[in-house]
C-alpha cells in the first residue's frame, strides 16, 4: 500500500461564502463561493495530492488535449488501481483522460469538508427557490486539470518576431489594440481542438455533482443532447434525462472561485470552452470586461461581485507539486474539482 499522504499545512476549515442562483433542473450556482485567499489554498492543497498521486502529471498534461485527472479518491476504498473505472459516462474507456486518474488510498477529509460546506450553504439557501431538498455528502472525488497552450510558441512565435513590427504598425493606425497576448488563446482555440472543452454528456452513476472552479472562466452549458457522432452519444442512458432538456440548453459562465451543484446523471453538462479574451493566465483582472469605479462603489447594491483568481496560481500549482516545468507553451487554465454523491456507494 501506498505511504499515506500528508496532512494539509494549514489544518483550518475552508471559508465558504457566496451567492445562490437557481437554473432549471434543480441545478445551481454558488456565485463567489470562495474568496481569492481560500482558492490559493485549495490550489496549494490539491498540489501537494497530485505530487503525491501524479508526480508527472504536466508531462502527461501537456501530451493530450482533454483535461487531466491528477488526484481522486473514492470513499471506503482502500485498495484502488490508478486506472480509471469509466466514471466519466463513457461505455467503454477510450483513454481520453490518460487512463491514470490519481487514485489516493487516503481520504482528503478537508478537500471533502469544503465541498459539503459549499453544498450546505447551497441547500440552506435553495429553500428559497425550491421545494425540493438537497441531499449532499460526496462519495467521489476527481481534480482535473484543464490546459491551454501559449500562443507565441514555434511556428507562431518565429512568425511573430518577423512581423511583429508591420503588425503593430498596421492595428496602431487602425486604431485597434495589439493581438498579441502573451498568456493564451481567447476561447481556448489554441493547438489543441478540444481545450478547456468537455463533450455535452450524462454521467454514468446517479446522484448529485457539485464541481468548484479556479482559473480562467468557462462557458458551461446545461440541457444540450451530446451531438450525434459524439464520443458520448452511444453510451447516453437518455431514459435518465431530466425532462424539458434539449436544443441549446443554456449557457453560463463560471469563473474562478463559483461553485455548481445539479444532478449529473440527469441534466446534460458541457464545458465550452474558456469564456475570457487576452487575459494573461493566472491574472486577477476581471475576465469579462473592466470593472467601472461606478460598480466597485455599488457592489453591495447589485449584490454582484465579479471574482478573481489567485495571482500565479497556475506556477504555484505546478511548483507546489513538484512537477517538472510545462513544455512546448502549455500551462494550467483551469483547476476543476468534481465531487460525486453517488447512490450506488452509499
Amino acid at each position: 500500500m501506498a505511504t499515506p499522504i500528508s496532512e494539509p499545512a494549514d489544518d483550518a476549515p475552508f471559508v465558504v461564502g457566496g451567492t445562490l442562483e437557481k437554473l432549471p433542473w434543480e441545478s445551481y450556482i454558488l456565485r463567489g463561493a470562495l474568496d481569492t485567499a481560500q482558492q490559493r489554498k485549495l490550489v496549494d492543497r490539491i498540489a501537494s495530492l497530485a505530487g503525491y498521486a501524479s508526480p508527472r502529471w504536466t508531462e502527461r498534461a501537456a501530451a493530450q488535449d482533454h483535461p487531466l485527472i491528477v488526484a481522486s479518491h473514492a470513499t471506503g476504498v482502500v485498495e484502488r488501481p490508478r486506472e480509471c473505472r469509466r466514471a466519466c459516462g463513457l461505455a467503454r474507456c477510450m483513454s481520453h483522460c490518460g487512463r491514470n486518474v490519481g487514485a489516493l488510498y487516503a481520504k482528503p477529509d478537508d478537500v471533502f469538508d469544503m465541498a459539503r460546506a459549499c453544498a450546505h450553504r447551497i441547500e440552506a439557501h435553495a429553500g428559497e427557490v425550491s421545494h425540493d431538498p438537497i441531499r449532499f455528502d460526496a462519495t467521489h472525488f476527481w481534480s482535473l486539470v484543464y490546459g491551454d497552450r501559449d500562443a507565441h510558441t514555434t511556428e507562431d512565435r518565429i512568425n511573430e518576431e518577423e512581423n511583429d513590427s508591420r503588425v503593430e504598425d498596421s492595428t496602431e493606425d487602425r486604431g485597434e489594440p495589439s493581438s498579441s497576448m502573451g498568456g493564451g488563446v481567447a476561447g481556448g482555440t489554441a493547438v489543441g481542438k478540444n481545450c478547456g472543452r468537455m463533450q455535452s454528456h450524462l454521467d454514468r452513476p446517479v446522484g448529485w455533482t457539485l464541481s468548484v472552479s479556479v482559473g480562467r472562466p468557462v462557458r458551461f452549458n446545461l440541457g444540450r443532447e451530446p451531438e450525434d457522432g459524439s464520443m458520448y452519444r452511444a453510451s447516453t442512458n437518455f431514459a435518465n434525462a431530466a425532462a424539458g432538456q434539449g436544443g441549446a440548453g443554456i449557457d453560463v459562465v463560471l469563473r474562478s472561485g463559483d461553485v455548481a451543484l445539479f444532478r449529473g446523471h440527469a441534466v446534460f453538462h458541457a464545458v465550452d470552452g474558456f469564456a475570457d479574451e487576452g487575459v494573461e493566465y493566472g491574472s486577477s483582472r476581471n475576465m469579462d470586461r473592466p470593472e467601472s469605479a461606478d460598480e466597485k462603489d455599488d457592489e453591495s447594491a447589485t449584490g454582484k461581485q465579479m471574482q478573481k483568481m489567485p495571482d500565479g496560481w497556475a506556477d504555484s500549482l505546478v511548483a507546489c507539486s513538484g512537477a517538472e516545468t510545462p513544455r512546448d507553451g502549455w500551462r494550467p487554465a483551469r483547476l476543476a474539482l468534481l465531487f460525486r454523491d453517488e447512490e450506488d456507494a452509499r
